[in-house]
């Protein structure tokens, strides 16, 4: 049999509140462990603070969607068509551990969610990894392949 796998939007999750006590000192964290430049030049705590309250309230700003998957990680994504694609792709913004579970639970809960979606791709990005090799040796153990490579020049 096999194993049930469970999304739940991030605004009907019971530790919702608890995620959200937490938010400032986690969002911190993750800048800081990434040691990515555009943290330092593009990122704003407070948009980023905002955002994640908007998700808790159900609310969608900026067309991003937040599930929370078997528990373990939560996904931030946009769906949508980029302009080279056929259909609609889940766009990965933010992916990140919340709890105990596995990665791969995870990754097949982010396919229940494209085909409950309907969707002909998914992109998953290293934005925050403070480790791109060992992530996209994460996701090419997923079945996911690199597509591209993110430039960034900031200005204050």
């Amino acid at each position: 049999m096999d194993k049930e796998l469970t999304l739940i939007p991030f605004h009907e999750h019971p530790l919702r509140d608890e995620w959200l006590a937490n938010s400032e000192k986690l969002i911190e964290q993750i800048v800081r462990k990434s040691g990515k430049t555009w943290t330092e030049n593009g990122f704003s705590k407070e948009a980023a603070l905002t955002v994640w309250n908007q998700l808790a309230q159900g609310e969608e700003p900026y067309g991003l969607h937040a599930a929370v998957l078997n528990d373990s990680h939560i996904l931030v994504f946009t769906f949508g068509t980029p302009w080279y694609a056929k259909g609609k792709w889940i766009i990965e913004q933010f992916f990140l551990r919340i709890g105990k579970g596995s990665s791969k639970d995870a990754f097949d809960a982010i396919d229940l969610l494209a085909a409950k979606l309907g969707a002909s791709g998914v992109t998953m990005a290293t934005s925050l990894a403070s480790d791109d090799s060992a992530l996209g040796r994460l996701l090419a153990s997923h079945g996911y392949s690199p597509m591209s490579s993110q430039h960034f020049k900031g200005y204050n």
